[in-house]
């Protein structure tokens, strides 16, 4: 069995579980924490059967001072659990060990507040902390959820898992791409400057990479749709001049922001200009 053989089967989330939120001026996506135990009794089994939890200790640690109207009222109290979490692979018994926090008591604008369900939230957190640790929903964890095309790419896959047609889902959203593709660089030839088309043209490779994926399309035959749509309205706003190589020195007719053919390198100059023509006269 590979390394990463559970990891890679447990590391993708189904969007519709996820939920996007404010956390002390952060971005943050949380995981539905029943859907995560759901796929681990897929993964492994019923939980107290092929896989469980025990809770090795549980505190209540004071935190910073709690104000109101000017005035110290108490302190912020954490709730917090340690959990070791079990599952068996392979006829062994492995463990993984985690934390799980829960604000008990803090501070809001009217005083202070106590969250009787915060043991249940830190075993939730503590659980899904644990199942994080072995590839469970690694995409989030792993900060892909931050990625708009990541997402996009997420719904596309979870909707034809899902589809009474799969095949017939795929087809309509393979379709839809095949549009978006063709729209999107029909729109080049509208762009009179070459910063902001250079951004759409990253941006559409990034967005077309991840949906090719999900879709079973080939990335590089779309690319080479979109690069010669961006090169050719890239000469028209920089039009060709001779360049030589900062690397090797080669000399070659394109534009300054494109690679040089012979070694690949990003650095290169305008030619000096007579430059042809001094060595044809042996100079």
């Amino acid at each position: 069995m590979s390394n990463l053989e559970l990891w890679k089967s447990v590391e993708e989330t189904a969007p519709g579980f996820t939920k996007t939120g404010d956390l002390d001026g952060r971005k943050v996506t949380s995981i539905n924490g029943t859907y995560m135990v759901k796929r681990a009794t897929e993964a492994f089994g019923p939980i107290g059967k092929d896989w469980g939890y025990e809770i090795e200790d549980e505190q209540f640690q004071p935190g910073a001072q709690i104000k109101h109207g000017g005035e110290v009222i108490g302190h912020a109290v954490m709730h917090t659990l340690k959990v070791r979490l079990w599952y068996m692979q392979d006829d062994k018994k492995c463990e993984v060990v985690h934390f799980g926090h829960t604000p008990y008591i803090r501070g809001t604008h009217y005083g202070a507040m106590t969250d009787f369900d915060a043991p249940k939230k830190s075993l939730t957190d503590a659980i899904k902390k644990c199942l994080s640790m072995i590839g469970f929903s690694a995409d989030v964890f792993l900060g892909l959820y931050d990625d708009t095309n990541y997402v996009e790419a997420a719904k596309i896959r979870e909707t034809v898992k899902n589809a009474d047609d799969a095949e017939e889902e795929m087809t309509k959203a393979r379709t839809e791409f095949s549009e978006w593709l063709k729209r999107e660089t029909d729109t080049y030839a509208k762009v009179p400057n070459a910063a902001p088309l250079r951004l759409m043209y990253q941006g559409h490779l990034k967005k077309a990479e991840r949906q090719c994926a999900v879709l079973g399309v080939d990335f590089q035959k779309v690319k080479v749709r979109i690069d010669a749509a961006y090169n050719e309205q890239m000469d028209k706003l920089i039009p060709p001049v001779d360049l030589v190589c900062h690397e090797c020195g080669a000399e070659s007719v394109g534009r300054p922001d494109t690679r040089c053919p012979d070694c690949g390198s990003a650095k290169r100059s305008p030619a000096e200009p007579g430059k042809d023509a001094q060595k044809k006269e042996g100079k």
